[in-house]
């Protein structure tokens, strides 16, 4: 690839990094044609998961955020028109979740790992599934770093 096409690539993609702690919660990378819809947040407390100007990040990139409680009985309805779901640890997102949501393009998740993410379904559908990136280096780094 030439450096024109390259340089021309990354100007149309645009990047989303929301910080805890040092650590990248969600990194979302979208183009111009990509906002959300709506954007489902999941078993994630608004006021303890993240501060204020973080969220307010979140929701430049859509037009309608919604919060479910873990085991709402209206999630699965709130999927039907989702096509970004954020969740947090140990929250499950299967088949039954996946194709509840039409329309998902991504899943975000507050953990190091998404082993409780179907992400085999997820990626037969398409649908983009991140989590978090740099905690693990974090806490090796402040693991082993000597307290003073």
């Amino acid at each position: 690839m030439n450096s024109d096409l390259k340089r021309k690539k990354f100007k149309l993609c645009k990047s989303l990094k929301i910080r805890l702690n040092n650590a990248t919660i969600f990194h979302i990378c979208y183009n111009r044609l990509m906002k959300f819809k709506k954007i489902l947040v999941y078993n994630i407390d608004r006021a303890k998961n993240l501060d204020p100007n973080s969220w307010k990040r979140i929701e430049s990139f859509t037009s309608k955020i919604i919060f479910v409680p873990k085991d709402s009985p209206t999630l699965k309805q709130e999927l039907a028109d989702t096509d970004c779901v954020l969740v947090n640890f140990g929250t499950v997102v299967g088949k039954e979740e996946i194709d509840a949501a039409h329309n998902l393009k991504y899943i975000g998740v507050m953990a190091t790992a998404f082993g409780k993410i179907d992400t085999v379904y997820a990626k037969k559908k398409k649908i983009i599934v991140s989590n978090l990136k740099d905690i693990a280096q974090n806490l090796l780094l402040n693991l082993s770093l000597p307290q003073f």
